[in-house]
């Protein structure tokens, strides 16, 4: 009999490998699972879909769902084309592929964000849905210098908004790049990002700590915190939950970053082509994935978001930092140590020494 962990195995193997293999030649497959963590209606996208077949009258684009955060990357040890033919990925999991030889070089095609740019090279035409770490505040309450709130639950708050927003001048953009380079000329023990750590950390110790996003997002709305600092998705949900639920704050809110340096920015999810395609499929994928590429987010003639749209171009932009590396070193990095960070169990220094070696054990 077999053991269970075999049977699971199996089982899961199953599971990543249902709707990727081609069923014949006109079936392209695609996946927009990672889009359930971005604020976007999938409508959107299957009107690209719809766009596409019109085109392709004779073809039969399959949907397929994901079954874990890295199944992508365990397809892609099976080879090729176990693949989606067409898929969103973040930047580290696009990266990983990039690396191996398993996804299309769109250099020249698709249009060059950083984001999904690697060794030179454009990989991925990106989603356009853009993200953000920034103040949202009420000109009428808040004086640009008290206190602001944040959702304390998350630990990519003190990540994606704080330490994003201190590391944005150029010492802290060159630290990044090598990390992500992973070519061993810097690390999370450098003197460097040690302190912007212990920056972030008494920053967020001095600001206004909510339970929740929805707890943060309730505040704001009832003007019970004049100004909160959000980043990703939650900017779109506060944004979408002002509009409805308190339209005279909507009309009149104000947008600003921590520093006078930057502003943290960039485009979490991309559209990647699998490698392997011949000359025709290859074409047809090129097609479907700048259709997904090709819708705007952002509504005309909205005051509030062009207010915000001027901040994102008039400023000085640096990267989101949990864009980069991979879904492990994250999930490890938080799973049982933020909290001891967080409430001054273990330095910044004991922190950065555990994100290093989780970053040379995940990453390197």
């Amino acid at each position: 009999m077999r053991s269970l962990k075999a049977v699971s195995l199996l089982l899961t193997a199953a599971l990543l490998l249902r709707g990727c293999a081609k069923r014949n030649p006109d079936d392209t497959t695609v996946d927009i699972s990672i889009l359930q963590d971005v604020c976007i209606s999938w409508e959107v996208f299957h009107d690209a879909f719809s766009r596409w077949q019109e085109d392709y009258p004779g073809h039969r684009l399959i949907e397929r769902e994901s079954v874990g955060p890295n199944d992508l990357v365990i397809l892609a040890v099976m080879g090729e084309e176990h693949l989606p033919d067409v898929f969103v990925a973040n930047s580290h999991t696009g990266r990983l592929l990039a690396e191996a030889g398993l996804v299309v070089d769109l250099t020249g095609v698709a249009p060059d964000v950083d984001a999904f740019t690697y060794g030179g090279e454009v990989y991925a035409y990106p989603v356009p849905v853009d993200s953000v770490s920034v103040i949202v505040y009420d000109p009428l309450a808040w004086d640009g210098t008290s206190l602001v709130g944040f959702d304390s639950s998350d630990p990519y708050s003190l990540i994606d908004c704080y330490v994003s927003s201190l590391i944005g001048d150029v010492e802290g953009q060159t630290w990044l790049s090598h990390m992500a380079d992973g070519d061993k000329e810097a690390s999370f023990t450098d003197a460097y990002f040690v302190d912007r750590m212990n920056d972030a950390l008494n920053m967020t110790n001095e600001d206004i700590p909510y339970s929740s996003e929805r707890e943060l997002i309730d505040a704001f709305v009832s003007c019970e915190c004049p100004a909160v600092f959000v980043s990703g998705s939650a900017v779109r949900s506060l944004l979408q939950t002002v509009r409805t639920d308190n339209p005279g704050l909507y009309d009149r809110i104000e947008f600003s970053t921590l520093t006078d340096s930057c502003l943290p920015y960039g485009y979490p999810c991309g559209v990647f082509i699998r490698a392997g395609l011949d000359d025709e499929s290859l074409v047809e994928c090129v097609q479907l994935a700048s259709e997904m590429s090709s819708y705007t987010a952002l509504e005309e003639n909205d005051d509030t978001l062009a207010r915000l749209n001027g901040l994102v171009a008039g400023s000085v932009h640096s990267d989101i930092l949990s864009g980069h590396f991979i879904y492990d070193f994250w999930h490890n990095a938080y799973e049982e140590n933020y909290e001891r960070f967080a409430d001054g169990d273990i330095t910044a220094e004991e922190y950065a020494g555990i994100l290093q070696n989780y970053y040379e054990i995940y990453y390197i």
